[in-house]
């Protein structure tokens, strides 16, 4: 594995030369396997030999997976130092499932979840679980592991409250035209940007709120 490494390290600064020509001969000459100067080497070339697509196809779904939890992690606030139980439905055809069930504390890891567990027969119970699709899969997240769910629709609301507020109170402002004609440019462009973030925060929101009204 050593061995490999270097040799990955030296085909890298053999590849990175011509951009980065000055750290990368100074670390070109301390590798072990290297001869004569990054700079007179000749530059690799694309071998076809060296091409695993089944490690390829096996590391781009674990990729996959990875982002697809973290995106809808990101999408319900979901504190990073909360963990969740995440459930992976896959096709019974599913190329990768073997490779994932190996790298399940891997998925774990990166995932941000106390579990993971892998299911192609339909048999793992998700009730209560929030689902989001995937390519070949769907993941089911335990949003409940990481908030009290009443607790999270009354705080949803009472924040909807404020924001439905703030862009009446903007709304009236853009509508009179004591402002409109009195303000500057910059003063009325500024205005209808915050309505422009009420309006999306709000419509996020309710997204929120539809999400754990559903669970």
């Amino acid at each position: 594995a050593i061995t490999l490494l270097v040799d990955l390290l030296e085909k890298s600064m053999r590849l990175m030369h011509p951009f980065l020509s000055f750290i990368t001969e100074e670390i070109y000459q301390k590798l072990p396997n290297h001869k004569g100067y990054c700079i007179t080497a000749e530059y690799p070339t694309f071998d076809e030999k060296l091409v695993d697509k089944e490690a390829f196809d096996y590391m781009s779904a674990l990729q996959e997976t990875i982002k697809t939890v973290r995106a809808m992690r990101a999408t319900l606030s979901v504190p990073p130092e909360k963990k969740l139980r995440v459930v992976l439905k896959t096709n019974k055809d599913y190329a990768a499932f073997d490779y994932l069930n190996e790298e399940k504390a891997l998925l774990e890891s990166f995932m941000g979840a106390s579990s993971v567990t892998l299911d192609k027969e339909d048999s793992a119970d998700v009730e209560g679980a929030f689902p989001t699709a995937g390519i070949g899969y769907s993941a089911y997240l335990f949003i409940k592991d990481a908030f009290d769910i009443e607790t999270e629709i009354k705080k949803l609301t009472n924040e909807l409250e404020k924001v439905n507020a703030s862009l009446e109170q903007s709304k009236k402002k853009l509508s009179n035209e004591n402002f409109i004609s009195h303000a500057k440019s910059e003063a009325i462009a500024k205005e209808n940007a915050k309505k422009a973030e009420f309006m999306d925060k709000i419509e996020k929101i309710n997204e929120h709120l539809a999400i754990f009204k559903s669970l």
